[in-house]
C-alpha cells in the first residue's frame, strides 16, 4: 500500500501493557518503523490515567497529539483478563492514526468514528492468546478508509455546489477574535468543530499561534467573516502573544471544568490582553462538558459577570453549544459596529 503526506488515515495499533511495559502487539499498515510503534505505545499510556487517575469509560475516545511523528491519535481503552497481573486484568488500546494535518476530520466524525473503532474491543480474546488479528486490523483499516473517503468526497461536492451558487448578502462583516486559555483547556478542538472544511489541510504551528476561517451565514442577509487566532497558552510564548493580540475585535476565554487550576488562571489571561488592548466584548467559556466536572456552573458564570463577558459551557468534543458562541458573538459584535 502506497502511502502519502496527503493521506488522511495513517493506520492502527494495538498495544498492551504488561509487566514489561507498553508494547506494541498488532499494526496494520506493517510498515511501521519499531521507533514509531514504541512511541505511540508509551504514548497510549498517558490516556490511562488522565489527571484524575482514571481510565477512561467503556466506548469513549480519546485524542492525542503526537507530534513528533507528526500524527494525531484516536485511542480507545480496554481491559484484557489475566489472572496472574494484579487486579487480574492488564490494560490494552486500538491507536487509530490520522495525518496531524487533517485533525478536524477526527471531530467532525467523531460519533461515526466511535461506531467503527468499538467493535474491536471483540477481539481482546485473541490479542490475550496472542492470536494473529492483522486481517483484522486490516478490515477495519479499509473502513475507515472508505468511510473518509465518503466523508470527503461528500464535502467537496458541498463546497462545489457552493461555490456555483453564489449568495448575495445585504451586509459582510469580517470580525477578528482571539482565543486564550491555559493549555489543554481544548481550544483548538473548539475551532476544529467549527472551521469550514474538515477536509482541508491544517497549518501547524511553530511560532505559537495557528489562525483560521470560517465564513457564517448570520441570519440569512448577512455574511460574517470569522478570522480566528488559536493562540498558545505555554510561557513560551509570552514575550510574543501581545502582537497576537493586536487588531482583535473580541476575546474567548476557555477553561476546562474538570480542571480547576485552569479557571483560577482565567483573571491572568483576561489581565494579560486587556493590557494590551482594554477591555473587549468575548465570551468566558467552560469546555468538556461532557466530563466529570469540578468547577460549578454558577461559579463559572459570576466570574463572567465579574470580567464582563458573557458566560456559556460547551463540549468541543460533542460539539455542543460551539455554533452557539459565534452565533451570539455575531448579534454583539454586528450592534457594536
Amino acid at each position: 500500500m502506497e502511502k502519502s503526506e496527503k493521506d488522511v488515515l495513517k493506520g492502527i495499533v494495538i498495544s498492551k501493557f504488561g509487566e514489561m511495559g507498553p508494547e506494541a502487539i498488532a499494526w496494520y499498515p506493517e510498515e511501521f518503523a519499531n521507533i514509531t510503534l514504541t512511541e505511540i505505545s508509551i504514548k497510549s499510556v498517558s490516556i490511562l490515567a488522565g489527571e484524575d487517575g482514571a481510565m477512561p469509560p467503556p466506548e469513549h475516545l480519546s485524542v492525542l497529539s503526537l507530534p513528533k511523528l507528526h500524527m494525531t491519535a484516536v485511542i480507545f481503552v480496554f481491559e484484557l483478563t489475566e489472572p496472574e497481573a494484579r487486579g487480574g486484568v492488564i490494560l490494552a488500546t486500538i491507536s487509530v492514526l490520522f495525518n496531524e494535518k487533517y485533525t478536524s476530520v477526527i471531530y467532525k466524525t467523531m460519533e461515526d468514528l466511535v461506531k467503527l473503532i468499538t467493535p474491536m474491543e471483540s477481539l481482546k480474546d485473541s490479542i490475550k492468546n496472542n492470536e494473529d488479528i492483522t486481517g483484522s486490523l486490516k478490515t477495519l483499516f479499509n473502513q475507515l478508509k472508505e468511510f473518509l473517503d465518503s466523508c470527503q468526497q461528500d464535502e467537496i461536492t458541498r463546497y462545489q455546489i457552493a461555490a456555483q451558487v453564489q449568495k448575495q448578502y445585504k451586509h459582510k462583516y469580517s470580525f477578528k477574535v482571539v482565543v486564550i486559555g491555559d493549555p489543554r483547556v481544548g481550544k483548538t478542538t473548539l475551532l476544529l468543530r467549527f472551521v469550514d472544511k474538515a477536509f482541508r489541510e491544517l497549518y501547524i504551528p511553530t511560532l505559537g499561534v495557528q489562525v483560521s476561517l470560517k465564513n457564517m451565514d448570520y441570519k440569512d442577509t448577512t455574511l460574517v467573516k470569522y478570522n480566528l487566532w488559536d493562540i498558545a497558552g505555554q510561557d513560551l510564548f509570552n514575550k510574543v502573544r501581545n502582537n497576537f493580540y493586536k487588531g482583535s475585535n473580541a476575546v474567548l476565554i476557555l477553561y476546562d471544568v474538570t480542571n480547576p487550576k485552569t479557571f483560577d488562571n482565567v483573571e491572568h489571561w483576561y489581565l494579560d490582553l486587556s493590557s494590551a488592548l482594554g477591555e473587549k466584548p468575548g465570551f468566558l467559556i467552560g469546555n468538556k462538558i461532557d466530563l466529570p466536572r469540578q468547577i460549578n456552573r454558577l461559579d463559572g458564570k459570576d466570574l463572567a459577570e465579574k470580567l464582563d463577558l458573557s458566560f456559556i459551557e460547551t463540549s468541543a468534543k460533542t460539539g455542543e453549544n460551539v455554533d452557539k458562541i459565534f452565533e451570539d458573538l455575531a448579534e454583539r459584535l454586528i450592534k457594536m459596529d
